[in-house]
C-alpha cells in the first residue's frame, strides 16, 4: 500500500509538471505519507561545473540524468528505446547576453523491465563556453516519443572572488565508465547530484581552484554532523597547481556516514588570502525499504521474530526512547557493526515491503496476512504447491523451504476458493539430503 500511494506521489507530480509550468529546480522531491515523508530523487536531474580558463570565460560542463521511468520507451527490432531533449538557456540581463546548449538523451535496453527502473539514470555529459556573468537558466526538457514537456529554471553565478575562481565540487561515481569529456574524473562517472550523496556508497569530489601559487598546496577537506557539529571524516592531502589552475579528485568513504545533515569545510589554509569555503551534504538513503523511513511502520513487523516482552519493551516511551531502543537492537543483529549499513536489517524490511505488495487490502496491509508473516521470516519458498483450486478438498497452498539441513513446510488453508488463505502450521522436518 505504501508502495501504491508513492506511485501515486510521483505520478501527480508528473502530471503537474508536464503542464508546462516553470517550477524552481530540486534534485530531491519530498513525497509526503500518511507516516512519514519520504526523499526521492527527481527524474530529471542536473548539475554545472565550470572550470575558469584566465580570459575571463568558463568552460561550463552541464552533467545531465534522466530517470528510466521517466522517459517514454518505444520497441523497435527487439530492443526498447528512448530520445529525450534537454534545453537550456543561459540569460545574463546585467551584460545582455544569451546562451544555450542542446543536449540529446538517448538510451537503449534489450529488457521491457528495465525501461520502469526508478534507481536507473541516462546520463549525458556536454559543455559549453560562459563569460563572467549571473545567469537565470531556463531548462525544457522534451521526451521525443511521448511530447511531454518540463519546464524549470535555477541560477549560475560566474564570478571571481579577489581574482580567483573555486566552483562547488564535482561528485563522480567510483568504479564505473568515465567520460571522455570529463577526464578528471578518473576511472568514475560524474553525477548531476550536488548536495545529496546515497547512502552507503562512496565517492569521489572533483575541486576545481583558479588563481592560487603553482606551488604544492595543502588541502584539508573535513565533515561534521550539522545537528551536533561532531566530526565524522577529516581528509589532508596536497594540490599542485598548474601553474595557476588546479584541478584534484579525492576519495571520499562517505559509506562511513549515517544517514543525516553534514556541513563540509574545504579549506586550502596556506593560500593568501586564504581560501576556505563550507558546502553542505546530506546523505540520503533514497532505496531504504518504505516501511523503514517510519517508527510507526517499522516496529509492529517485529512482532515475528522478537519475544514478547522485548517487543512491547520496544514500544514503551517517547519517540526518542523508541528510536535508541530500535537502534540498538538492530546493532546486536548487524554483521557488519563497523558500517551504518545493515544488510540484515534491510532485508528484514525489503520482505516488509514486498509483502505489502503482494497481500495488501484496503483493511489490512500485507505484512499482517498469515503469508506476509511467514514471508518475513522465511522469506521466497524454495517450492511452492499450490492447490487452491483443486477442484475436490483439500484446497490449501503449501510453501517448502530448505534451511540449515531442515525441510520447513508451511501449509496454508484456502477459504472461499483462494480469498483468504489461513495458515494451518508451520512443519520443521530433518533434510540432510539438502543443504
Amino acid at each position: 500500500m505504501e508502495s501504491h500511494c508513492r506511485n501515486i506521489c510521483l505520478f501527480l507530480l508528473t502530471i503537474f509538471l508536464s503542464l508546462g509550468a516553470t517550477s524552481t529546480y530540486k534534485p530531491v522531491i519530498p513525497v509526503h505519507q500518511k507516516e512519514a515523508t519520504i526523499l526521492v530523487k527527481s527524474p530529471i536531474l542536473f548539475r554545472f561545473f565550470p572550470l575558469a580558463n584566465g580570459d575571463n570565460t568558463f568552460t561550463t560542463f552541464i552533467i545531465t540524468e534522466v530517470q528510466y521511468d521517466f522517459l517514454q520507451f518505444f520497441e523497435h527490432d527487439g530492443q526498447y528505446r528512448a530520445h529525450a531533449q534537454l534545453e537550456f538557456t543561459f540569460s545574463d540581463t546585467e551584460h545582455n547576453q544569451t546562451f544555450s546548449r542542446l543536449v540529446d538523451i538517448r538510451a537503449s535496453t534489450g529488457v521491457f523491465d528495465s525501461t520502469n527502473l526508478k534507481t536507473v539514470y541516462q546520463t549525458r555529459v556536454d559543455s559549453l563556453t560562459l563569460p563572467v556573468g549571473n545567469y537565470t537558466v531556463v531548462v525544457v526538457y522534451r521526451d521525443v516519443n511521448s511530447g511531454r514537456t518540463v519546464k524549470l529554471n535555477t541560477q549560475l553565478a560566474l564570478r571571481y572572488r579577489a581574482g580567483r575562481f573555486y566552483s562547488n565540487p564535482l561528485f563522480c561515481y567510483p568504479d564505473s565508465a568515465s567520460s571522455p569529456l570529463v577526464p578528471f574524473c578518473a576511472n568514475g562517472r560524474p553525477s548531476a547530484l550536488s548536495d545529496y550523496w546515497d547512502f552507503n556508497r562512496d565517492a569521489r569530489w572533483v575541486l576545481h581552484v583558479w588563481g592560487i601559487s603553482g606551488q604544492p598546496q595543502p588541502l584539508r577537506i573535513s565533515v561534521r554532523d550539522r545537528e551536533n557539529g561532531k566530526p565524522a571524516l577529516h581528509i589532508d592531502t596536497t594540490v599542485t597547481p598548474d601553474p595557476t589552475f588546479a584541478t584534484v579528485s579525492v576519495a571520499l568513504p562517505l559509506s562511513r556516514l549515517e544517514e543525516g545533515a553534514y556541513d563540509v569545510v574545504i579549506d586550502f589554509p596556506e593560500t593568501t588570502p586564504r581560501i576556505r569555503f563550507t558546502v553542505p551534504l546530506n546523505i540520503v538513503w533514497f532505496t531504504k525499504p518504505l516501511s523503514l523511513w517510519s517508527l510507526k511502520t517499522a516496529i509492529p513487523p517485529l512482532k515475528y521474530i522478537l519475544p514478547q516482552k522485548e517487543f512491547e519493551a520496544l514500544q514503551q516511551g517517547n519517540r526518542q526512547e523508541q528510536e535508541r531502543r530500535f537502534r540498538a537492537l538492530w546493532k546486536a543483529r548487524d554483521p557488519d557493526p563497523d558500517t551504518p549499513y545493515n544488510a540484515v536489517m534491510e532485508e528484514f524490511y525489503r520482505r516488509v515491503d514486498e509483502a505489502n505488495r503482494r497481500w495488501s487490502t484496503r483493511r489490512r496491509a500485507g505484512w499482517e496476512t498469515d503469508r506476509g508473516k511467514v514471508f518475513i521470516v522465511y522469506g521466497e519458498p524454495d517450492e511452492i504447491e499450490d492447490r487452491t483450486l483443486a477442484p475436490e478438498p483439500p484446497q490449501y497452498l503449501k510453501w517448502i523451504y530448505y534451511r540449515n539441513g531442515e525441510r520447513i513446510v508451511a501449509i496454508f488453508d484456502a477459504i472461499e476458493g483462494r480469498k483468504i488463505l489461513k495458515l494451518r502450521t508451520i512443519v520443521t522436518e530433518d533434510n540432510h539430503d539438502r543443504q
